[in-house]
């Protein structure tokens, strides 16, 4: 008799196959981990040239208001000096407005004229160019300088001016009340010569305001 045939045996299961780790997927961590730190690396980079601009702004905003102010103050003392020599000539214009007229010629007041005259008692004529003084009293030494006198020009040159202690004329005389001359080169020259005036010192250390009147006249 046939023997009766035996049954085939089941097929095993085949197993699952793990997957592979090649190595881009070993690295895909490492990498999206690296991309990360590279961006918070740009961001900080950003930031902080974000911030180094905007010192570098404030720095600049700070010069320029500093710079602002500084013109200010310098704009301001200058106005200041301009103010206080305006008053200080007014002051010296005051002082001397009732010492003084063309008609006095008393006590230490001089009149410089002819070559001969002295310094008090000199004649109002001579060569273009003569004048006369008052400091309240306080004679001079020598004569009154004679300014330089070219051109046909007449009249008047009426100066205010400070003298020290020593005796010496402080800071420019000032063209004053009185002045009939417009010509810059005869003012300039007038102005000239009293620096060079010597008046008799005094005690102390204060000033005298005093006026010297230089007289033009192109036909002598």
């Amino acid at each position: 008799p046939t023997p009766a045939s035996t049954p085939a045996p089941a097929p095993k299961p085949t197993p699952a196959k793990e997957p592979v780790l090649t190595q881009d997927n070993a690295e895909a961590p490492y990498a999206a981990e690296e991309q990360k730190k590279l961006k918070e690396q740009q961001e900080q980079q950003r930031k902080q040239l974000a911030e180094a601009e905007r010192l570098r702004q404030e720095e600049i905003r700070q010069q320029q208001e500093a710079e602002a102010r500084r013109k200010a103050e310098e704009e301001a003392k200058r106005k200041a000096e301009e103010e206080r020599k305006r008053q200080e000539s007014q002051r010296i214009s005051n002082q001397i407005g009732g010492l003084f007229n063309n008609n006095d010629t008393g006590g230490e007041s001089g009149l410089q004229g002819q070559a001969n005259g002295n310094s008090t008692t000199g004649a109002a004529s001579g060569s273009p160019g003569y004048g006369e003084y008052d400091l309240g009293g306080r004679g001079i030494v020598g004569s009154l300088p004679r300014p330089r006198f070219n051109k046909n020009v007449s009249g008047k040159i009426v100066l205010f001016v400070s003298v020290d202690a020593q005796g010496n004329v402080v800071g420019d005389p000032a063209v004053g009340q009185g002045t009939t001359i417009s010509d810059r080169d005869i003012r300039q020259e007038a102005i000239n010569a009293a620096k060079k005036a010597k008046f008799k010192p005094i005690q102390g250390k204060s000033t005298t305001p005093g006026k010297i009147v230089y007289y033009f006249d192109s036909n002598n």
